[in-house]
């Protein structure tokens, strides 16, 4: 395996008058490849219970890359179902179904046409630190992100789909394919589009879950970490409250993630290296909010 990256930091720091200012930032890089696996350059796929195949680790892509189906839309009518290239003999093929791309365009859509589907590496990582002190008033702040990657949601695999019987995503209800509800092309697929982006409800469909560009989504987000404000006593409040120091601050911890990740977390961790990328249901972030007072009475 190979890797290479770049780190690059800069700070800048300055006063202006009672007024200073001090802002660090940081961004990195990183590219990774296989460059070799066994003597027959066997590919290596990680999974889960359910899903036999979501990543794949092979000669020359990066490590643990997202592996699965590419949709190419939704079928609008049985005649578009019958000229595509059938889902092998299970007569899958039909209005409101998926039309799964023929990779290698032998006629047949089968095991053979996965690929590819995205990488779970972002194209890089960053952070900000920034501290604006003016007089006895403090504020800082911390905030990090990531741009680039792509993460497979487990949870819609449970969540749009006749997997198990439960709850059902609200994109299920509303968005799912129907006579009356047709799909725009995925290029034009976005969160706000009122066409459908599901495909059709089939209580006996397995194939339409099945690992796919369906699942996976830009895991790119900022979050803002830490902001505290803190006003530290002057010394006419200290001689007054009969103290040597003190400050009272007020800290907000995780109060903005900025992403358009439909998962609940989008800052996902994994202890596999050959399912990186895997999103099996992370929670969310706890949102804190602490005022405190320090007293130093000698």
């Amino acid at each position: 395996m190979y890797n290479e990256g770049i780190d690059f930091g800069l700070t800048y720091d300055d006063t202006f008058g009672d007024l200073n200012l001090s802002i660090t930032g940081n961004i990195s890089t990183y590219r990774n490849e296989i460059l070799a696996l066994d003597e027959f350059a066997t590919p290596i796929f990680g999974s889960n219970r359910r899903v036999p195949a979501l990543t794949v680790t092979q000669v020359g892509d990066p490590i643990s890359s997202l592996y699965g189906f590419e949709v190419e839309g939704i079928f609008q009518s049985q005649a578009e179902a019958d000229a595509h290239a059938p889902y092998g003999t299970t007569g899958y093929n039909a209005p409101g179904k998926f039309k799964y791309a023929d990779v290698n365009n032998d006629g047949e859509i089968n095991d053979d046409d996965r690929t590819v589907i995205g990488n779970p590496h972002p194209d890089f990582t960053y952070g900000i630190n920034l501290s604006l002190t003016y007089k006895n008033i403090n504020l800082t702040l911390f905030g990090n992100g990531v741009q680039g990657n792509d993460i497979y949601n487990y949870v819609r695999y449970f969540a749009d789909f006749n997997t198990f019987q439960g709850n059902r995503s609200t994109r299920a209800l509303n968005d799912a394919w129907q006579p009356s509800n047709p799909s725009a092309p995925r290029s034009q697929w976005t969160a706000a589009d009122p066409d459908a982006t599901s495909p059709i409800m089939d209580a006996n469909d397995q194939i339409s879950s099945r690992t796919s560009t369906y699942l996976i989504e830009d895991g790119s987000y900022f979050r803002l970490r830490n902001v505290q404000l803190t006003y530290t006593f002057s010394d006419a409040l200290n001689d007054t409250l009969g103290i040597s120091g003190g400050n009272i601050y007020f800290q907000g911890q995780n109060l903005l993630t900025v992403t358009n990740y439909s998962g609940l977390n989008p800052e996902i961790q994994t202890t596999n290296d050959i399912q990186l990328g895997y999103d099996g249901g992370f929670m969310p972030v706890s949102r804190t909010l602490t005022v405190g007072l320090n007293l130093s009475l000698f």
